[in-house]
């Protein structure tokens, strides 16, 4: 047996402790936990975990395990044995057990973690706020697939900076916000960013920012200006082709500012300023063959940048929505046409921690406001009003976050389960699935190993 990723041994141990779920959280708590050993035991029955994804590659099996992050290569005399879940019938069995393969007969894997989820967000606190803010909802781009097209397009209402600081004096105990800018175009209204971070500054607060843009409004003044006052750490840049597609899509206002290349340039100087970059892919059925060129182009421009990574977002709710079957394709052949396969997050997928919930609508102490200070637990719901849980103006009425989602059947019997979460609500109302891209991105690069 090769293994190619170890297991994560913590929640290996997690899953294999007798002891109640709430026992567990109420030291993990109190800071009194530490995790036992999981052993192997030749007199206890085993079986094979349901959170193994097999992959039978015509020579031998890939079997990765979403939970425990184990991925080995087997052969098949190996996988029959594994297929037994007899302890005594090889020297690879107890390795079986150890990586999470196998799982005690009595465990019911699936319960105990969701149990586990759902209570953690009782037991643990959460000290760091998470905010996203749009600054405005002008654009410099008139994206076709945008979930903002018929807002009406104005910049933050005068005095929402105030409010915005009193949010999170109030929800940010420890001092500790993650900001997340968006819009619109975020740099449309560099204003707010200014006036709020400044407060933070002035009052010792420990924050980072993380931009949503379209790369464009960057340039060597503001990046050298800018990028370290605001304590930028990632940005998100969209890139949906090579440059016609690209501008066709984007139809900016200014061509001269929306150009192709300005961006590129400008990903290339965030990067040189050690800032994350992530570059989101759209893709739809349209533009698919399309990327491949653009992936063959800009590989080798940021391949030097560890801090470069790219991330495929299929476009969902339109005429030109990809299948299940075409998306997983689709996935397969961006690895193959990159230099390294860790450029699209083939390394974050494995190794990422199992979700404790699908994205921010379930996070405890996670919140967006718009430009109208509404407050709401989606990004995608933003000027949505009807969709609001708060306002600014009454912050000490905002409803408890602690909430669990309501899963879908098909969600708990999935595989992919861990690195999901029953995935993205809004993707589903928007008439797509609701899977995250991970599942994509593990299917494919099983493939291609």
């Amino acid at each position: 047996m090769d293994v190619i990723v170890s297991e994560n041994s913590e929640i290996l141990h997690l899953m294999n402790i007798k002891e109640p779920v709430e026992e567990i959280l109420k030291k993990m708590a109190d800071k009194a936990f530490s995790f036992p050993e999981t052993v192997a035991d030749d007199n206890k029955k085993y079986k094979c975990s349901v959170f193994n994804y097999c992959y039978d590659n015509g020579s031998n099996v890939l079997i990765y395990n979403t939970l425990y992050n184990s991925l080995v290569r087997m052969e098949y005399e190996e996988y029959q044995v594994y297929q037994t879940h007899r302890i005594n019938e090889s020297a690879d069995g107890k390795d079986f057990v150890n990586m999470g393969l196998w799982i005690e007969d009595d465990v019911d894997e699936m319960q105990r973690y969701l149990k586990f989820t759902q209570l953690y967000k009782t037991y643990i606190t959460h000290d760091e706020m998470s905010l996203s803010i749009t600054t405005t909802t002008k654009c410099n781009a008139r994206c076709p697939y945008c979930y903002e097209n018929g807002i009406k397009q104005l910049d933050m209402y005068p005095g929402a900076v105030d409010k915005i600081y009193r949010l999170i004096e109030a929800k940010a105990v420890n001092k500790l916000v993650e900001l997340t800018w968006f819009g619109g175009e975020p740099l449309m209204n560099t204003r707010v960013i200014d006036d709020l971070i400044d407060k933070l500054v002035e009052n010792d607060f420990n924050f980072s920012s993380f931009f949503i843009t379209n790369g464009s409004l960057f340039d060597d003044k503001l990046i050298e200006e800018k990028v370290d006052k605001w304590h930028v750490q990632s940005v998100q840049i969209t890139l949906d082709g090579t440059k016609d597609v690209y501008e066709k899509r984007k139809n900016y206002i200014n061509t001269e500012q929306g150009n192709f290349y300005n961006v590129l340039n400008n990903i290339r100087m965030l990067a040189e300023k050690n800032i994350h970059v992530s570059i989101r892919i759209n893709i739809d059925q349209q533009n698919r063959n399309d990327v491949m060129q653009l992936l063959e182009q800009i590989d080798p421009i940021y391949s030097s940048f560890d801090n470069v990574v790219f991330y495929p977002a299929f476009v969902v709710g339109g005429a030109y929505s990809m299948s299940e079957t075409e998306k997983l394709e689709c996935v397969r052949e961006m690895l193959e046409r990159i230099s390294d396969v860790r450029k699209l997050m083939t390394g974050t997928n494995l190794y990422s921690m199992p979700r404790m919930n699908s994205c921010m609508k379930e996070e405890p102490n996670s919140y967006c406001v718009d430009v109208y200070g509404n407050i709401y637990n989606c990004e995608q719901m933003v000027g949505r009003t009807e969709n609001a849980i708060g306002t600014l103006e009454d912050i000490e009425n905002l409803p408890d976050r602690i909430e669990n989602k309501i899963l879908e059947d098909e969600c708990k019997e999935c595989v992919f389960f861990p690195k999901c979460y029953g995935g993205c609500i809004a993707n589903k109302n928007a008439g797509d699935v609701a899977c995250m891209i991970e599942k994509y991105i593990i299917s494919a690069y099983m493939q291609i190993i």
